[in-house]
């Protein structure tokens, strides 16, 4: 496994597919979505991650969707 150290801001759009992670030759590099998208078409080997479509969408019939979580929970 490796790490990458992004501030809260990069890792906000990595999770939002609007950056993508793309390897080659054991370096890693943060890429914008086109270009990821791109590289993956021409070896999908490269690209380490590209989220579903659809995977950050909101399930519309969720149950406890009305139900807030309190900030000081404690296991």
């Amino acid at each position: 496994m490796r790490h990458i150290a992004v501030n809260p801001e990069v890792r906000a759009r990595i999770n939002s597919g609007e950056l993508l992670i793309a390897r080659h030759d054991g370096f890693y590099a943060l890429v914008p979505k086109e270009i990821g998208t791109r590289v993956r078409d021409r070896d999908a080997e490269m690209v380490v991650m590209l989220p579903a479509p659809g995977a950050t969408a909101p399930v519309e019939d969720d149950p406890y969707k009305d139900f807030v979580v309190p900030d000081d929970l404690t296991w």
